[in-house]
Parts: C-alpha cells; sequence; structure tokens
C-alpha cells in the first residue's frame, strides 16, 4: 500500500477545481489560492489540509521567506472570533 503525497501539484489542483495550469499559477501569482514555494525554487506546492480550509471559506495569509520562498495559507482562526 503506499502512502499518499503530502504535497499536491500543479495539476492535481488544476484538476480539483476545474481550472487550467496556467490559472493555477495566475491566481499562485496573485496569492489568492493557498501554496507553498521554496526558498531559490519556481515549484508550487499545495497542501490538501490547506484546500480544504480554503474551500470551506478561511481567510488567507502571506508569509515571505527568505530567497524567494513564499508560503500562502488558510489564517488560524482566533478563539472567540
Amino acid at each position: 500500500m503506499s502512502t499518499p503525497r503530502r504535497y499536491k501539484d500543479v495539476a492535481y489542483v488544476a484538476e480539483r477545481y476545474s481550472l487550467s495550469e496556467w490559472s493555477v499559477y495566475d491566481r499562485a501569482r496573485r496569492r489568492t489560492l493557498p501554496f507553498r514555494k521554496h526558498p531559490d525554487s519556481n515549484r508550487l506546492y499545495f497542501l490538501e489540509a490547506d484546500l480544504d480550509a480554503f474551500d470551506d471559506g478561511a481567510a488567507l495569509e502571506v508569509l515571505k521567506l527568505a530567497r524567494g520562498g513564499v508560503v500562502v495559507r488558510p489564517r488560524k482562526a482566533v478563539n472567540g472570533a
């Protein structure tokens, strides 16, 4: 039995949202989709849990990392909010 991959790729996200791969890259560029881009890399990575939270209406927060890395993830809910 194989273990599911932790990170999903652009093709997976394009299929999930019925988008072209170009549209996934465009939404990532505009920071309107949760993703990760590791420092010194151009490859985008997506976590299923982040996509699920995004689908449930979670707002996104952007974290800029050194050397061009970026994390766009669902904002954590604050108790009482």
